[in-house]
């Protein structure tokens, strides 16, 4: 067994401290160094971590590896943890590495970088390892075009990297457009798809490394997130994030406390035009209007339910920043909604038929707001479940809800302007 270590970079200067450790590994692990790899998943504090670890063992008798590992996404290492990740390193065969100083990284107060994400991210993508998926509710077209999207190599616009193996059937009795539909998808799902069905979201969890919750109803989506989350699994959760924006916080909150990524998005976010004037195409935005559908249920706010993807394009354009909301009618009758930004800025969502929008900068205006299909959301997501790093903060999807809430409250009050902070202060105090 060779082990080698070295104490300079590669440029021949000494190694630095902590903030530059780098492990080069290559050559496959052996069994041995496999099975304690496995060990470290289990006990890695991190579900990134731990779901990616898990990843890399499966080829575990025949892995190369060639990897610069930078310091990366944070986790709390034990000093098992510690100890089990350096026998690895001592058991794994041809390694050339720098020497990391692992009794640091294991201090009790810590937050490392492991130096483990390049590795993790390799065994994703290189060692062609899917992600077992699962998906919760089956209740919305989404669970059909996400998992041919990801199932069928033939497909068009076809996301590797990730399965879906397994689901829960979820639906609610009292939205027909759930109960009229759970058991058609859920039917294709097994027998198209050859998905497991489980009875219970924990026994679900037991068996996938990474969930969609995608149930149509936002008002379970708490309470079936929590053994996500207790399971210590990387999760992406459909519009409605949640029923109200006091649950969106709380879910942010518990997948805090637990370290588990989790983020929510409508496939309206990841269109090109949108993307592009958020990139600052246009320079930096001064205006923007998006329209969408915007049907209303009545277990909902108004734009949970449909207007959120219009809403979603608007906060995409315009980030984060909105102070005040007030809602009105447009001439034929529809929602509209005019948002005021910090520095004068304004956006303004309208209810419409379709998807599109108009959006004005510091160097010239563009056209915003369109759907490109549900390709570039998988995408996302699937990159999301690889890195662990979320596309969107929670901050944003925050203020995405308490607009949508603040909107309702401005129609209770007759049109006035209601202030954002006070939405999300009254959501916060709610028990």
């Amino acid at each position: 067994m060779a082990v080698k270590e070295r104490d300079d970079n590669r440029d021949g200067s000494p190694r630095s401290a902590i903030s530059h450790h780098h492990a080069i590994l290559s050559r496959p692990f052996n069994a041995e160094g496999a099975e304690v790899l496995a060990k470290v998943a289990k006990r890695c504090a991190s579900a990134f971590l731990r779901v990616n670890l898990r990843v890399l063992c499966v080829k575990s008798g025949g892995v190369g590896m060639v990897a610069d590992l930078p310091r990366c996404a944070s986790a709390e290492m034990s000093p098992n943890d510690a100890n089990a990740w350096r026998k690895v390193l001592q058991w794994s065969p041809g390694i050339w590495y720098r020497r990391v100083p692992v009794e640091a990284l294991a201090h009790s107060n810590m937050k490392t970088g492991l130096a483990l994400l390049g590795t993790l991210l390799i065994g994703l993508t290189a060692w062609g390892a899917d992600l077992r998926i699962g998906i919760i509710g089956c209740d919305t077209s989404h669970v059909i075009a996400f998992t041919e999207t990801l199932n069928n190599p033939q497909a068009k616009g076809h996301v590797p990297g990730g399965k879906v193996v397994a689901a829960f059937r979820g639906g609610s009795a009292d939205i027909p457009e759930s109960a009229n539909r759970v058991e058609e998808y859920s039917k294709k799902l097994k027998e198209q798809y050859g998905v497991t069905f489980y009875d219970t979201i924990d026994e679900m969890c037991e068996h996938v490394d990474v969930v969609l919750l995608e149930s149509i109803d936002g008002r379970p989506h708490l309470e079936q997130v929590r053994p996500v989350i207790k399971a210590r699994k990387p999760v992406f959760i459909d519009k409605p994030m949640a029923g109200s924006l006091r649950d969106v916080i709380e879910i942010f909150a518990l997948a805090k406390k637990a370290r588990v990524p989790v983020f929510s998005s409508s496939s309206l976010r990841f269109a090109k035009n949108s993307q592009a004037a958020r990139n600052g195409e246009i320079g930096k935005i001064t205006y923007a209007e998006t329209y969408g559908p915007a049907s209303v249920e009545p277990h909902h706010p108004d734009l949970f339910w449909y207007g959120v993807h219009g809403v979603e394009a608007l906060f995409t354009v315009m980030g984060t920043g909105c102070q005040t909301v007030q809602r009105g009618k447009t001439a034929d009758g529809k929602i509209e909604v005019l948002g005021n930004w910090r520095g004068g800025r304004k956006g303004v969502f309208r209810e419409d038929k379709g998807f599109r929008g108009t959006a004005k900068g510091t160097k010239g205006e563009m056209e915003v707001g369109a759907w490109d299909g549900y390709v570039p959301l998988v995408e996302a997501i699937m990159k999301f479940f690889q890195t662990g790093v979320a596309p969107v903060k929670p901050a944003e999807t925050i203020e995405v809800f308490a607009f949508m809430e603040a909107a309702d409250e401005s129609k209770r009050q007759d049109g006035a302007p209601v202030k954002i902070k006070d939405i999300i202060k009254q959501a916060k105090a709610r028990k």
